[in-house]
């Protein structure tokens, strides 16, 4: 098993559905492990992403990342880091089941 963190930064990177989209995309790819948040970092906007699977669907989730392509039509994205992880990533399920109830308030 593998272990990332991403960390998406840029002017507008929140409320353009980025968690969304790459949570759809982990499911896709089976990420087994998935998490994301929207944090502030020097007074950017970032999104926190962490990741645990084998190493071949990590690499392909990372190229579906890295592919501005893939990016929410809204978001202006700066960088896209990739560093190694080695704490918890929670179940992707338990992800999406917190997510939507949090997009239902």
């Amino acid at each position: 098993m593998m272990k990332k963190k991403i960390l998406i930064k840029g002017r507008i990177v929140h409320d353009v559905g980025y968690r969304l989209l790459l949570m759809n995309s982990a499911e896709d790819l089976r990420i087994e492990n998935f998490d994301a948040k929207n944090v502030k970092e020097d007074g950017k906007q970032v999104v926190r992403v962490l990741v645990e699977s084998s190493g071949d669907n990590v690499n392909k989730f990372l190229g579906f990342v890295e592919d501005k392509e893939n990016r929410p039509e809204r978001a202006k994205v700066d960088s896209v880091d990739v560093v190694g992880y080695d704490g918890y990533v929670r179940p992707l399920e338990s992800f999406r089941l917190g997510f939507m109830a949090y997009q239902q308030r």
